[in-house]
């Protein structure tokens, strides 16, 4: 195609380059559009929080609940319950996961532990992490009786055929 040099917006030769500086200072606004709509998801999911209740209690008060006592017959609940908020209603897989792997170090003997390893499989899933997520199956597998439906959802996850055993 011939540009006649009235039209041109470099010396003939240099179009490439100019391009390429058009496209890296198209990133930059892009990143800047991208941060401020994090921004604006962090500062709504904040607001929903303070709002946003259950049971009685702003969701927000979880966390100050479980911070001030850590060892109460509530903690893991609490803890729980911001797991499955952060998964389900905010898609914060990794927030999740970090609440679930403190219900498993700290109540390991919990009544509703059971729940927790694939709950937290699903978030490693979801980030991507197959190898956290296979780890954590096999906990399953040594954890739970070979007749439980956690052993044997984990073997089926693990690929594991449990007659072979």
């Amino acid at each position: 195609v011939r540009v006649p040099a009235a039209n041109r917006l470099g010396e003939e030769g240099e179009g490439f380059k100019i391009a390429m500086f058009a496209l890296d200072q198209g990133r930059y606004t892009v990143a800047a559009g991208a941060t401020g709509l994090i921004r604006a998801c962090r500062d709504a999911s904040a607001q929903y929080a303070l709002e946003r209740k259950t049971f009685g209690q702003r969701i927000a008060e979880y966390q100050q609940r479980v911070d001030a006592d850590p060892k109460s017959a509530d903690a893991p609940v609490l803890l729980n319950a911001m797991a499955n908020l952060s998964r389900q209603k905010l898609g914060d897989y990794k927030e999740a996961a970090r609440c679930y792997e403190l219900i498993l170090i700290d109540y390991p003997n919990w009544e509703m532990i059971a729940k927790v390893y694939p709950q937290l499989a699903i978030c490693y899933e979801h980030l991507g992490d197959a190898k956290n997520a296979q780890s954590t199956y096999k906990l399953m597998v040594e954890r739970f009786p070979p007749e439980s439906p956690e052993h044997q959802y984990a073997q089926a996850q693990l690929g594991v055929n449990s007659s072979v055993e």
